[in-house]
């Protein structure tokens, strides 16, 4: 029994290796497109205004797509 849970063991190492490779292959980017830790440096009142620029370009976009009528 514990030849075979090595053997299982083992064939999992070898599946999860594979699995590694292929994701690798399909995108390669992917190791490095993952963003952690994040810390934002900057006042509460630069983050608001950052905030609210982006929230008033967003909403420029969206009216732009209205027509309006005589």
């Amino acid at each position: 029994m514990l030849k075979q849970n090595a053997e299982i063991a083992d064939r999992l190492m070898e599946l999860q290796k594979k699995k590694k490779e292929v994701r690798l292959v399909d995108n390669p980017q992917l190791p490095n497109s993952m963003t952690q830790n994040n810390v934002y440096v900057g006042s509460t009142t630069d983050l608001q205004r950052m905030l609210h620029d982006r929230i008033q370009k967003q909403s420029d976009s969206d009216s732009d797509d209205y027509i309006e009528g005589d």
